[in-house]
């Protein structure tokens, strides 16, 4: 799971457009993640001077709700 999470980041990335400009971006994350996220989210911000604001919810939660954004 957290490899798929992780690959499907990175693809979002690289698909994204480079001209999309943000003054702050939302990540709803599980809390697992939140050692990984404590290294690469500064890295990330400091790269592309984005700002991510992360919340942290159990991973069912996060099923639930995108499943209610069907």
């Amino acid at each position: 799971m957290r490899r798929t999470v992780l690959v499907g980041a990175v693809i979002l990335f690289c698909v994204a457009p480079h001209h999309v400009e943000a003054a702050e971006l939302k990540l709803l994350s599980p809390g697992a993640l939140m050692s990984s996220l404590k290294v690469l989210v500064p890295q990330f911000e400091s790269a592309s001077g984005h700002k991510v604001a992360v919340t942290y919810s159990p991973a069912l939660a996060i099923a639930d709700r995108r499943l209610a954004f069907r």
